[in-house]
């Protein structure tokens, strides 16, 4: 009877090793498609035309779109699962299955709807665009909460840049406009 514990013990620990490092090496293989895609962008010569938005094409309409971002507009992001380490992923869909909303729940005019992962306000400061948001998530060993205060401030493309965003959402300050950057 002890020995048939064991065993089922030691096969749960196999197949969760195991699923991790099937998490891992997706994840990996993910993160060096866009890495790829940075490399093409440099290759390419748009980094002296234009930032890295976290694509290799298209650079100058997300150009045009930070130029038209004003003080106080709100970002809405949406993060990818796939790209954040197993823990950090878990907790993420915890978190939408929790507040019971998913990234397809978009904002309206009045405000931000609960399926949004991120909510990040433009501040200008020399001209330049730069995000107030959340901390994100890391490495696996660093805890992450979702849904945090807004403690950080990153440039606008390098907010726009990082590999877990899927979508992002621009609710202009007054609630006027909405429009969808990725």
């Amino acid at each position: 009877r002890l020995g048939a514990a064991r065993v089922a013990v030691a096969g749960a620990l196999a197949a969760s090793g195991g699923g991790m490092a099937w998490w891992e090496l997706r994840r990996g293989a993910l993160l060096a498609d866009f890495e790829r895609g940075r490399r093409r962008y440099v290759d390419s010569g748009g980094e002296s035309r234009y930032p890295f938005y976290g694509r290799d094409h298209g650079y100058e309409v997300d150009y045009f779109i930070e130029l038209g971002l004003e003080p106080g507009d709100r970002l809405f992001a949406a993060y990818r699962p796939s790209v954040l380490c197993l823990p950090h992923a878990a907790t993420l869909l915890a978190w939408r299955r929790f507040r019971g909303a998913t990234p397809a729940d978009h904002p309206t005019c009045h405000g931000a709807s609960r399926g949004w992962d991120e909510e990040g306000v433009i501040e200008v400061d020399s001209g330049r665009r730069r995000c107030r948001h959340p901390e994100r998530p890391g490495p696996w060993w660093r805890p992450w909460i979702p849904g945090g205060a807004a403690v950080l401030s990153s440039s606008y493309p390098d907010w726009l840049a990082w590999p877990g965003v899927l979508e992002v959402v621009v609710v202009r300050g007054t609630g006027s406009l909405v429009m969808t950057v990725r």
